[in-house]
């Protein structure tokens, strides 16, 4: 499996898998850390998202883990 990490943490950004279809057994996870500014909010705009139904999902946490709470699932 391939994983790829990034961490975001000016004030704005993009976010993408790539360029082109990713291969099969990708796993991408993106930290978006908005500790430089406190008491700041996240506002994601997503222009283009495409799963794949049952495989692909968007999670949205709070903090800076898988354990920590979870806002959202996509």
């Amino acid at each position: 499996m391939f994983r790829y990490r990034c961490r975001l943490s000016g004030t704005s950004g993009f976010i993408h898998d790539g360029i082109g279809n990713y291969s099969i057994d990708v796993k991408c996870s993106w930290l978006i850390d908005g500790s430089a500014v406190p008491n700041s909010t996240i506002r994601l705009h997503i222009e283009e998202f495409a799963t794949e139904c049952g495989w692909d999902h968007l999670y949205i946490y709070d903090g800076d883990s898988v354990h920590s709470p979870l806002l959202a699932v996509y």
